[in-house]
């Protein structure tokens, strides 16, 4: 990557950090018990991975997010698809 590639990448990460600021660690929670909830429903297999995954290993890591590994979509509309696999979804 050249310097102005780099450059262009930190602007576009500060903008996303800015557009989607942290949760609290019960925010996180709520979401993934909804998560789980519906994935039981489904009778699909699911692990909660990445920044959440962390806080319940004892980390204080803050998240903006709740990664979920699934055996298989939820139903739910999903947000947007993502480029490594899967989908986003936003769960209230």
């Amino acid at each position: 990557m050249s310097e102005d590639d780099y450059k262009q990448l930190v602007e576009r990460m500060l903008e996303n950090a800015a557009a989607s600021p942290m949760i609290s660690s019960d925010t996180g929670v709520e979401a993934a018990r909804k998560a789980g909830q519906l994935a039981a429903e489904q009778e699909t297999e699911w692990a909660i991975a990445g920044g959440l995954a962390m806080y319940f290993y004892g980390s204080p890591r803050m998240t903006k997010d709740v990664d979920i590994i699934a055996s298989q979509n939820l139903s739910l509309t999903p947000k947007h698809s993502l480029s490594f696999g899967g989908s986003s979804y936003t769960l209230f």
